[in-house]
C-alpha cells in the first residue's frame, strides 16, 4: 500500500490508500473500488496540495486552435489541413500554444490533456496535427479510450475526455461534466493521484457548470486570428504559473472564480484568523439611502419601512435616511 503524504495531521483522515497492483504501470486502468474512489472536494479544501496532483485539461476549438472551411487571408497564426472529411478541414493555430504545452508538462507532467465536446475521432485528427505541429510528438491510443500515449516517451499518457464525457444541456448543446472526468480519473493508477482538475477553455456555455474548476481564457477566432498581437494563451500561462504556486484547492478555487484577477499575493492567508481581518463598510447606497445627497427628492416610505429624520443640514433642507433592511 501507498499511502498519501500530508503534511497536516488533521488531513490525512481523509486520504485514502491506493493499492498498487504488482506489475501495473502508469495509465493503466483498474476496476474502481472502494479504496480508489474520489474523496470528498470538501475533504481537500484545506490540505496541501502539489502541482503533480493537479490535472489540466484543455478545450481545442476557439481555445487552441480555430477551425474553418478555408484558409483565413491575412491570419498571422500557422495552420494544418485536417485528415478526416468535414466542412471545417482547416485548422488555425493559435500563437503560444507550443509555450504553453511545454509549460504544462514541466509544471503538472503528470496530468494533462484534452477536454473537448467533439467526438472522438474529430478530436484526435486536430490533436495529431496539433502536437505534431507545435512539439514533435506522435501520439497513439493505449488501453481505455481516454488515454493517449507520447511515442517518444511511452510511460507518459495524454487524457482525452470527448463528447462522451459531456452532458447535454435543456437547448441540446454539451456542457462539460467534470463529475464524469473525475470518476475515469480516479480509476487510473498514476504515481500521484489527481486532486484537483482544472478545465482551460474560451466557451462560457460549456463551463457554466464548473465554475470553480474553469480557468477563463479568451476567444480565439476570426478576429483574432488575423491579429499580430493577440496573446490570449500568453495570460493563461501567466495564471496556470500562478496555479502551480499554490497549496490547496480551496486557494485555486478562489484564484479560478475570480477569473484569476486576483493575484495570490492579494489574497487573505488560508489560516486567516477573526482577529486578522479588519471589515470596512460604505454608507450611502449601501447600508442607508439618503436622499438630497444627488439633489432627489424626498420620498414618501413604503410601508414597513424605517427611516431617520436627520438634522438639517446648512442649506436647511429636510435630510431623512432609509434604512436597508438587514443591517442589523
Amino acid at each position: 500500500q501507498e499511502s498519501f503524504t500530508e503534511t497536516s495531521a488533521s488531513c490525512s483522515q481523509w486520504m485514502p490508500n491506493r493499492v498498487k497492483e504488482r506489475g501495473s504501470t502508469a495509465g493503466s486502468v483498474g476496476p474502481a473500488n472502494s479504496a480508489s474512489r474520489a474523496v470528498s472536494p470538501d475533504a481537500l479544501h484545506g490540505c496541501k496540495i502539489e502541482p503533480e496532483q493537479i490535472c489540466v485539461l484543455f478545450d481545442l476549438n476557439l481555445t487552441l486552435v480555430f477551425r474553418t472551411e478555408a484558409a483565413v487571408e491575412g491570419a498571422f497564426c500557422r495552420s494544418s489541413e485536417l485528415s478526416l472529411p468535414g466542412h471545417c478541414r482547416h485548422m488555425h493555430h493559435r500563437e503560444g500554444c507550443a509555450q504553453l504545452l511545454q509549460l504544462v508538462q514541466g509544471r503538472f507532467g503528470k496530468h494533462w490533456g484534452f477536454y473537448t465536446d467533439m467526438d472522438r475521432h474529430h478530436a484526435l485528427d486536430v490533436i495529431s496535427h496539433l502536437l505534431g505541429r507545435e512539439l514533435g510528438v506522435q501520439i497513439r491510443e493505449v488501453g481505455q479510450s481516454l488515454l493517449l500515449v507520447d511515442e517518444r516517451t511511452p510511460d507518459k499518457t495524454i487524457f482525452l475526455f470527448d463528447r462522451s464525457y459531456c452532458v447535454d444541456k435543456p437547448d441540446g448543446k454539451p456542457a462539460f461534466d467534470l463529475a464524469r472526468v473525475e470518476r475515469a480519473l480516479d480509476q487510473i493508477h498514476t504515481e500521484h493521484s489527481v486532486r484537483f482538475t482544472c478545465v482551460v477553455s474560451a466557451v462560457k456555455r460549456k463551463c457554466s457548470g464548473i465554475r470553480s474548476r474553469w480557468l477563463e481564457c479568451s476567444r480565439f477566432a476570426e478576429q483574432e486570428v488575423l491579429d499580430g498581437s493577440e496573446n490570449g494563451l500568453g495570460e493563461v500561462c501567466h495564471k496556470l504559473e500562478e496555479i502551480s504556486t499554490m497549496e490547496s484547492a480551496s486557494e485555486i478555487e478562489h484564484f479560478l472564480q475570480s477569473g484569476g484577477l486576483i493575484s495570490r499575493s492579494l489574497q487573505l492567508p488560508t489560516a486567516c484568523t477573526e482577529n486578522e481581518l479588519l471589515v470596512l463598510f460604505d454608507l450611502n447606497e449601501t447600508l442607508f439611502y439618503r436622499p438630497w445627497d444627488s439633489g432627489q427628492q424626498f420620498v414618501k416610505p413604503g410601508v414597513g419601512a424605517h427611516f431617520t429624520n436627520l438634522p438639517s443640514g446648512p442649506s436647511g433642507k429636510r435630510l431623512c435616511m432609509y434604512h436597508r433592511p438587514g443591517n442589523a
